[in-house]
């Protein structure tokens, strides 16, 4: 067997060399701004995600079965009163199921309150468009231990999959704008899934 000629070798060459450099640019410790970067999630992602019971939800004048399951939730929950924390969070809320209009029928925003709901009293417009349900009841028990501590810290907003899976985070300072990129591209993976 005799050497390779000079053709093969600069075919060898010229096979190979464009993966490696492609790996190179790519797993290199070079920083290429060039290249895509992958977007992270601005919450903090619950894993693995945290099934909410299907108990059903007390809403004012109805009980409503299912309400967590079928469209995504952006959640506030709060153990009592609502003061201007309280309305800032229920405006994100609103304002993120807003920012969605061509998704309007996936995307509902919901207020989890303990106490008498007549405490909203001048509340009504901050809840406008939300469903506002109770947590304070006996059979609410299951849904505030899947909430969690977290969930129930003052101005902590939580998104649920149309599975009814908590499966993002917010803490109270959280931007309006950072939790809407997260709706939308949890609404992309919805529809190709």
């Amino acid at each position: 067997m005799g050497r390779p000629s000079r053709e093969s070798r600069l075919l060898t060459v010229l096979f190979f060399a464009p993966p490696v450099l492609v790996a190179l640019a790519v797993l290199g410790p070079w920083e290429l701004d060039w290249l895509p970067q992958a977007e992270t999630a601005y919450g903090s992602r619950f894993e693995p995600p945290v099934a909410l019971p299907d108990t059903p939800l007390q809403t004012p004048g109805a009980t409503r079965a299912g309400w967590a399951r079928g469209r995504w939730s952006l959640i506030y929950a709060r153990e009592a009163g609502c003061d201007a924390p309280c309305l800032r969070s229920l405006a994100v809320v609103r304002e993120a199921a807003r920012a969605l209009p061509r998704d309007a029928e996936l995307v509902q925003g919901v207020f989890l309150y303990g106490g008498d709901l007549a405490d909203l009293g001048a509340q009504r417009t901050a809840t406008a468009g939300l469903m506002v349900g109770r947590i304070d009841r006996p059979t609410s028990a299951a849904l505030r231990r899947a909430l969690g501590e977290a969930g129930l810290r003052d101005g902590y907003l939580l998104i649920a999959d149309p599975g009814g899976h908590l499966v993002f985070g917010y803490p109270p300072d959280a931007q309006l704008e950072g939790i809407v990129n997260d709706l939308r591209r949890l609404l992309a993976l919805y529809r190709i899934v």
